[in-house]
């Protein structure tokens, strides 16, 4: 499928499904999210995350804005919490979150896979494993996606 159309497509279907209202949402003590909500992320995640995927990071951005609300109210709680790991770096890995990572992010020409791999380099190449891992922790969290 041509990179327009799959967007096309994925924003098309995303779009068919109704947003949910979470006003008032009180959310379980556990975070956790449905194995259908699972099924859906991983299911939209992998067409993002495809080696040969020519999305880029703009187009990634607005199919996330599309689908998750979505989601489930638990659902959405769950991927902000996941957004916001980033307040809970070090000092350190912040600064090389802010200053490494997130203008590779923000670059809407790049493709999701290019970015990916670029942001994997800067990572594997930070010699502080304490710092690596936290970033790692990061990625791995949203599949990359979230920021």
């Amino acid at each position: 499928m041509l990179p327009g159309a799959l967007v096309i497509f994925l924003l098309h279907t995303v779009n068919s499904q109704s947003a949910v209202n979470c006003t008032g949402y009180t959310p379980q003590q556990n975070f956790t999210m449905s194995d259908n909500e699972i099924w859906r992320w991983v299911k939209f995640s992998n067409e993002i995350e495809n080696p040969n995927s020519t999305l880029t990071q703009t187009q990634v951005n607005a199919m996330l804005d599309a689908f998750i609300p979505t989601m489930d109210c638990q659902s959405q709680l769950e991927l902000e919490r996941v957004k916001n790991i980033r307040y809970n770096l070090s000092p350190a890995a912040q600064t090389v979150y802010l200053e490494k990572i997130k203008p590779i992010k923000d670059n809407g020409s790049l493709t999701f896979a290019q970015a990916r791999d670029q942001i994997n380099t800067i990572i594997h190449d930070i010699t502080d494993s304490t710092v690596r891992d936290a970033l790692l922790a990061k990625e791995n969290a949203g599949y990359g996606l979230l920021d």
